[in-house]
């Protein structure tokens, strides 16, 4: 990751009923471990009402973000979509 690296803002939107959002929870809380202890994500949880949650994260460019986001469980099951916004 380069010296000072983008920020981002994803917002989750769950395209799926909950209970298949709750079916996949422990392979995407340990997708974010991952990305947590490499500096990667700084914080994340569900929105409220549950309709979806929201990354932050930094990372050297969107495209690097969108390769690593790729990789979320929910994402790989059609199950949320991402709306990224980048400061």
């Amino acid at each position: 990751m380069k010296e000072n690296p983008t920020l981002f803002v994803v917002l989750l939107r769950y395209l799926v009923p909950l209970d298949m959002i709750l079916a996949l929870r422990p392979a995407h809380v340990n997708y974010l471990k991952q990305y947590y202890d490499n500096g990667t994500f700084l914080v994340s949880g569900p929105q409220v009402p549950r309709s979806g949650g929201l990354i932050l994260a930094r990372a050297d460019s969107r495209a690097a973000l969108m390769a690593i986001l790729e990789q979320d469980p929910f994402y790989v099951e059609k199950a949320v979509e991402y709306h990224i916004y980048e400061f």
